[in-house]
C-alpha cells in the first residue's frame, strides 16, 4: 500500500464508487439552490472551520487564502471570496460524474464532510458519495497516532538550517519505521544557502505537501545528515485523526508560494493539525517569523502533546558508546568495522557481557557511518555488518546499550527566536549606546540550550549605534545572513567548519573615520574539542568589502582566524579569538584583531555579554569595550 501511495498519491488511490442520481437535473438544481440558501442563512462562509479549510487569513486588503494554486478553488474568486467558494463547492458536490475526471467530492473530501454535517445532504441527489470509500481507505492506513517530528537544524542544507518538521501517521502495530510521513517543503535543487534564503524570502519557490515512508526520512536525517530527531506524539482521537487525513487528501498535489520566514515547512503542517482540532487555532499564534522550533512550542502550549521521544543521530550514538568504552575496546570496535572478520579470529577479552555488546554495537554503527559517507561499497558493508551482527547475537544479550544515554535538552527549551539587544561601551574613549534587533536569530555567544552547540544562524539583523559625545546616530551594521557551522572533528568524523556572512557594516577607511561598507565573508577550516579546555577552531578567510571610499571601490583581503570556545553548562560561555588579514586588491593594509567575549545567562531568554577587542588597520589602533543585555521573545 505504501508503495502505491508513494507513486500515485492520495487522490488516485481513492477509487470512489458512483451511482446514478434518482432525480432529474432540474430537481437536483432546485435542491442545490435550496442548500445554498440555507448555507447563506447559517452564514457558513463566515464559519471559522470553513475559513480554516480554505487557509484564509487576514491581510492588508482583507481576508485572503494563503493557497496560490487555482486547482484548489472551485470559484474564480475562491482565494478572496469564501462565500463564492462555498456556493461553487455546493454546486460541485452535486455535479454529475465526468469520465476520466476525479469528482470534486473525492478531491475535496474535508469540505464535503463538513458541509454534510451542517446541511444534512440527501444522498439520493448525489452522483458521488465519497464517505464509504474514504472510510475504506482510512481503514487501510489505520492511523492510531499522529506524531510531529522535529529533526534538528542542519546548516549544510539551506532548506533545513532552522530545523524541520513533518507529521507521521503511526499504524496500529506502533512501528514508526513503517509509518507514513507527511512532509511540506519547497521544490528546489538550490544548494547555496544565501540564494535559497533570498529567493525564499520573496516566495520564489513552490511548496507542496508530499507523502513518503518514515524510515526513508529517518535514514536521511538520523544517519546521512547526522541530525538528532525529536518525536512529539499528539493526543488526537480517532475522529480527529480522520479529519487530519481528510484535509491532507484535499492538499495533495496543491502548491503554494513558499516563504522562508513564515509560510514555510512547519507553519503549513499546522493547518492539518488545526483541521483535526480547530479549537487550538494553531495558525493564528504567530506574528512575525515562524521557525520550526516555535511551532513545536506552540503545539506543546496548546496541550496537544502526550509523549516526547528522543531519537539520537548515528553520530550521537557513536560518540556516546565511544565515551563509555576503554581505549582498547574502542580500537577493537573500529578494527572490526574496517576489516572482514574471520571466524577463527581471536576475540578480545571483555570485562563484562555488557561491554562486549556495546563494543559490537559501536562497531556496527561505525561501519554504517563508513557506508553512509561512501567509504565502503554496499556489498562490503553487508558482508562486514552480518559478521558483526553474528557476534552480537551470539551473546544472547537483548539489553539496549543506549539505555543510560543522557537525553539532551529538547528544542522547545531553547531561547525564543527573536531578540533585542541593548549595550553600552567605549570606542577609543568615546562612549556609545547600541540597539540591535534580530527577527530570527541564534548567535555564537547566545545560549546553546536546545540549539546546535557553538553555531550561528542570523537573518536580517539591524544594529544602530549612538555616540554620546558626538551626538551622532548611525546604522552600525546589518546582516542579511550570517551562518557559522563548527562541527567537531575526531577519529570518527572529519568535518570541515565553515562560515558565510553577507551584509553591511561601518568599516575603517584609508582616511580618518569609517564608512558603511557592504561585505561578504566566506571561510573554511577545522575544529576539535579539548575536553574541559573547550572547542578550538581555525579558519582560512576570504573577505570582500565594497565602498566608494576605497581604491577601485573595493577592499578585498585574505587571512585567517582562530579561537577557543569554553562552555560550562548553559549559563557560561567564553570565546577568545584572533584574526589577521592582508589586502590583496584595494588600499594596501593589514588588519590585526584579537579579543574576548564572555556570556552569562540567568534564564532561558536573557543573557549578558561582555566584549573587549583591540584591532589595527591603516596604521590606526582601536580599543572597544561593551556590555550587552539580550532579551529573547
Amino acid at each position: 500500500m505504501t508503495l502505491i501511495l508513494r507513486k500515485y498519491g492520495f487522490i488516485t488511490v481513492l477509487l470512489f464508487l458512483t451511482h446514478t442520481p434518482l432525480y432529474s437535473n432540474t430537481e437536483v438544481n432546485a435542491y442545490v439552490d435550496l442548500l445554498i440558501e440555507q448555507a447563506d442563512q447559517l452564514e457558513l462562509h463566515k464559519d471559522s472551520y470553513w475559513l480554516l479549510l480554505l487557509h484564509y487569513k487576514n491581510g492588508i486588503t482583507g481576508k485572503r487564502s494563503l493557497i496560490d494554486d487555482n486547482n484548489f478553488f472551485l470559484s474564480s474568486d475562491g482565494n478572496i471570496d469564501p462565500r463564492a467558494e462555498l456556493h461553487s463547492t455546493i454546486k460541485a458536490i452535486f455535479s454529475p460524474i465526468i469520465e476520466n475526471q476525479i469528482h470534486p467530492n473525492a478531491k475535496f473530501i474535508a469540505r464535503f464532510n463538513w458541509l454534510d454535517q451542517k446541511l444534512k445532504f440527501n444522498r439520493a441527489f448525489l452522483s458521488n458519495d465519497p464517505i464509504p470509500d474514504f472510510e475504506s481507505f482510512y481503514k487501510t492506513i489505520s492511523p492510531t497516532n499522529a506524531i510531529l517530528v522535529f529533526p534538528s537544524g542542519y546548516l549544510e542544507s539551506p532548506a533545513s538550517m532552522y530545523g524541520h518538521t513533518l507529521l507521521v501517521l503511526e499504524p496500529k502495530n506502533g512501528n514508526r519505521l513503517v509509518s507514513m510521513a507527511i512532509n511540506y517543503a519547497a521544490i528546489t535543487d538550490e544548494t547555496f544557502g544565501p540564494l535559497f534564503a533570498a529567493k525564499g524570502l520573496f516566495g520564489a519557490y513552490r511548496g507542496y505537501y508530499s507523502f513518503m515512508p518514515y524510515y526513508s526520512k529517518i535514514n536521511e536525517y538520523n544517519n546521512t545528515e547526522m541530525r538528532d530527531m525529536w518525536e512529539y506524539k499528539l493526543n488526537l482521537n480517532r475522529e480527529e485523526l480522520r479529519l487530519l487525513v481528510m484535509h491532507m487528501v484535499e492538499m495533495d498535489q496543491i502548491g503554494s508560494d513558499y516563504y522562508f520566514l513564515d509560510e514555510n515547512c512547519s507553519y503549513n503542517l499546522l493547518f492539518l493539525i488545526e483541521a483535526a482540532r480547530p479549537t487550538t487555532k494553531l495558525t493564528d499564534c504567530f506574528n512575525m517569523t515562524i521557525e520550526p522550533i516555535e511551532t513545536i512550542r506552540t503545539v506543546i502550549r496548546k496541550n496537544l502533546v502526550k509523549k516526547t521521544i528522543y531519537r539520537p543521530s548515528l553520530n550521537s550514538k557513536i560518540r556516546y558508546r565511544s565515551n563509555q568504552l576503554s581505549t582498547e575496546n574502542e580500537k577493537y570496535a573500529i578494527s572490526l568495522a574496517k576489516k572482514n572478520i574471520q571466524e577463527s579470529e581471536n576475540k578480545l577479552e571483555f570485562e563484562s557481557i555488557f561491554i562486549e555488546a556495546m563494543t559490537y554495537d559501536l562497531s556496527a554503527e561505525y561501519l554504517q557511518f563508513l557506508y553512509q559517507k561512501g567509504k565502503i561499497s554496499k556489498d562490503e558493508y553487508s558482508k562486514r555488518f552480518l559478521a558483526i551482527l553474528k557476534r552480537r547475537n551470539s551473546l544472547n544479550f537483548s539489553q539496549d546499550t543506549l539505555e543510560n544515554m543522557d537525553t539532551p535538552e529538547p528544542p522547545e527549551n531553547s531561547h525564543k527566536s527573536a531578540k533585542v539587544s541593548l549595550s553600552g561601551g567605549l570606542l577609543n574613549k568615546e562612549s556609545f549606546v547600541d540597539l540591535r534587533f534580530f527577527p530570527s536569530n541564534h548567535e555564537l555567544m547566545d545560549i546553546d540550550q536546545g540549539r546546535i552547540k557553538n553555531s550561528e544562524l542570523v537573518f536580517c539583523n539591524i544594529h544602530v549605534r549612538y555616540f554620546n559625545e558626538l551626538e551622532k546616530i548611525q546604522l552600525q551594521r546589518f546582516d542579511l545572513l550570517s551562518i557559522l557551522s563548527l562541527p567537531v572533528s575526531d577519529k570518527y568524523y572529519l568535518k570541515p567548519v565553515w562560515k558565510f556572512k553577507l551584509g553591511g557594516e561601518q568599516y575603517e577607511t584609508p582616511n580618518s573615520g569609517d564608512s558603511l561598507t557592504f561585505f561578504t565573508n566566506a571561510s573554511t577550516g577545522i575544529s576539535t574539542d579539548f575536553s574541559f579546555l573547550g572547542q578550538f577552531y581555525t579558519f582560512a578567510d576570504v573577505n570582500f568589502n565594497f565602498s566608494n571610499k576605497y581604491k577601485y571601490n573595493t577592499l578585498n583581503n585574505l587571512g585567517g582566524s582562530t579561537g577557543l570556545i569554553t562552555s560550562y553548562g548553559y549559563f557560561w560561555k567564553s570565546h577568545i579569538y584572533g584574526k589577521y588579514s592582508t589586502v590583496v586588491w584595494g588600499n594596501k593594509t593589514d588588519r590585526v584583531e584579537y579579543g574576548i567575549e564572555q556570556m552569562i545567562s540567568f534564564s532561558q531568554n536573557s543573557s549578558f555579554v561582555f566584549r573587549a577587542s583591540k584591532y589595527e588597520i591603516f596604521k590606526r589602533q582601536y580599543d572597544e569595550y561593551s556590555l550587552q543585555i539580550n532579551i529573547f521573545f
